[in-house]
Parts: C-alpha cells; structure tokens; sequence
C-alpha cells in the first residue's frame, strides 16, 4: 500500500502532468466563478490549485496560481464599487489581502512540505544511529559475554583434595561479570580459602577482580601467609586501585588435623560457623578495616578459631543476604542460617551450589546481587 501511494505520488509531481492539472483546475473554479458572479465567494476553492501547485512544482508556480487565483476578484470588486456597495479603497484593499491570503496559503504549504522532508531525513538518520547503537550494543555485549567466561574460567578455584577439609565454592554473578571473588588451595600442607568483594559491579568491578587474583597468587607462590599476605595484597591494590575503589577480603587458613583455623576479617561481611553438635551457628565478624583504600592505614592481624569434625565455615558475600525478594525487602541474614542449618549435611560443595540455589530462586533477578557462597567443612581423617 505505501509503495503504491509513493507510486502516484511521483506520477502527481511530474512538472507537465501537475502543470496541466493546476491549469485545469485553476480554470474550472475560475470559470464557476465568473458564472455566479460577485454575491457569491468562491475564494476557499482557489486553495485547491495553490495547495497542489506549490506541493508539485514549487514556490514560483504557487505564487503564479495565487495570482492567478486573485484575477476574478479584480472584476467582482470593481463591479461592486460600480454598484456602490463598498467604495474603490475597500475593493483594492479586499483585493490586496485576498492576494496576500493566497499567498499565506502557499507558503504555509510549502514550510509544511519542507517540514515534512527535514522530519523525514531526520527519521532516516535516526535509523541509522539507531541501527549504528545497535550494532555498538551488540558488539559490547559480546565482549561483556567474552569477558565473562574469561573471568569464569580465571576465578572458579580449582578443586582441592585434603584429607579431613572439604571446600565447595559457589559464584554467581547478577550480570555477565561481577566484582565478587573467591579462591581456594593449598599451602605448606595447609588449606586456605578466600572470599572478596571489590566495590562496584559490572566489567570494571570484574577486572580488578582478576587483578586480585594475581596478586594473591603470587604473594603465595612467593611465601607469604596469614596477616603477611593480607598486608602484601592491601599494599598492591592501594597502588593500583582508584582512590574511590576498595576490597573488603576473608582470608583464612586451616589446618585439617587439628581443626585450627587463622583468618583475616578485613571489613569483610562476617563468617558463619555452623556446629552441629549443638546446633548453634557462630560469627566471625570483621577483624581489620578494608584494604586497597588509600584513607586507611590498613595493618591486617590474625585470629583463630577450632572448627571440629561435621562443623562448617561459611563465607560469603553481601549478595547472599542484600538481595532483595519480590516484595522489596532485603533476603537477610535468618534465611542464610535457616538454609545452612538444612544443608549442613552435605558434602561441601553440594551444599555451597544448593544455597546459591535456594537464594537465586527467592529472590527478584532485577534485584539481584554478586554472590559467592564457600563453604568450608572439616570432616575429621
């Protein structure tokens, strides 16, 4: 239907077909005219020949037609100041402003025209930007997904087998990438475990995530542990990281054969020990301010706790208890116990993936925050 009407309106516009049309119609009305005489106004009918004139074949042919249009009038309004109805000034003026009327008339349709062509072109060059941030959104997204799954593949820590500990990690990111961290190994026989939380979200929270990730390898690779370690990871992220940026970091270090755990709480949301002897779920709340903020003189000291055989350590990220379920509210810290104290009597990893699980489904994807769940679990030999 559209191309048929673009059909005949290029047929309308061609210069000798509309020229012989506004002809036509311009002498039609003008011959009516001249039959019925000066009682009777016919003005409004010329609009017809000077609207077309100007739309098909521009300014200079509506002017004319307008003028044109304005020829029966002279006749009409001299014959009236024959007869005395008005005087000889009445009828130049009524012949002037019918003139000027018509000529209203052609240039409000011709700005009209040009309106409408400017409102075309800019609908077509807002097409293209349109399709141009599409394509842009499209390439971002690829890359955000690429990004994703290199920061997936670099951070999942990589399953560890000791005698006595079992560790099972769970990260799930609200987007493609996320700024929550967590890492797992072994040291000096030793087993340690660490969970952070870079300010931020998104693609730049992500890749300071990876650069967390060297840092706190190499430092190990080099020796380093406990508060050490912690103080070598907050001296090089105070280097690189902006001055808004921080990390708040759980580290901690166990010994499977006695169940002595040493830990840095480094303003980090505070551990969860499960015992289910007595049922009673313990925290391990934040021992040192939050590294990589240049404001603070961050000095990172160790404390310690026992786990003992079936007791489990559960760190997580604020993601756990701050996202929010479908009426608004917070998910919270009791949910989080409730759902340990259910689980505590799986294998480590099965039980971390089965919390992530439970938050995920009780709360609001638009709503929802970086998680990671490590759980930590001395088994006895």
């Amino acid at each position: 239907m559209e191309q048929l009407s673009a059909t005949s309106q290029s047929w309308l516009k061609r210069p000798i077909l509309a020229g012989i049309i506004t002809v036509l119609s311009l002498s039609a009305i003008m011959f009516v005219d001249s039959i019925t005489g000066p009682t009777a106004n016919l003005s409004i009918l010329y609009f017809v020949p000077i609207t077309y004139a100007a739309w098909s074949l521009g300014r200079l042919a509506a002017y004319t037609c307008a003028f044109l249009a304005d020829i029966p009038h002279y006749a009409d309004q001299f014959i009236l100041a024959m007869r005395e109805h008005h005087s000889i000034a009445t009828a130049v003026i009524n012949i002037i402003v019918r003139l000027l009327v018509y000529v209203f008339v052609a240039e409000v349709t011709l700005r009209l025209l040009a309106s409408r062509a400017e409102a075309k072109q800019t609908a077509q060059e807002l097409a293209i930007a349109n399709q141009d941030l599409q394509n842009a959104y499209s390439q971002l997204d690829e890359d955000i997904r690429a990004a994703g799954m290199l920061q997936a593949s670099m951070l999942i820590p990589t399953p560890i087998s000791v005698p006595g500990c079992e560790i099972g990690v769970n990260i799930m990111y609200a987007g493609m990438t996320g700024g929550d961290f967590a890492d797992a190994g072994t040291i000096d026989g030793r087993v340690y475990a660490c969970v952070a939380d870079i300010a931020g979200k998104g693609t730049p929270a992500a890749l300071f995530t990876t650069l967390l990730k060297y840092i706190l390898t190499e430092n190990i690779r080099r020796g380093a542990k406990g508060a050490n370690l912690v103080n070598r990871v907050n001296s090089a992220l105070s280097r690189v990281l902006p001055p808004e940026k921080f990390v708040t970091l759980f580290y901690v270090e166990i010994d499977p054969a006695t169940g002595i755990v040493e830990y840095v709480n480094a303003g980090h949301t505070e551990g969860l020990v499960y015992r289910p002897g007595t049922d009673v779920i313990q925290e391990v709340p934040a021992t040192t301010s939050l590294l990589g903020y240049r404001e603070l003189q961050t000095v990172a000291s160790v404390s310690s706790l026992r786990l003992d055989p079936g007791d489990t350590l559960v760190l997580y990220t604020d993601g756990a208890v701050e996202s929010k379920i479908n009426s608004g509210e917070r998910i919270g810290k009791e949910f989080l116990r409730q759902i340990i104290r259910h689980h505590a009597n799986k294998p480590a990893q099965e039980m971390a993936d089965t919390i992530a699980a439970e938050i995920k489904a009780k709360t609001d994807p638009v709503h929802r925050d970086d998680m990671v769940i490590l759980c930590i679990k001395l088994t006895g030999r």
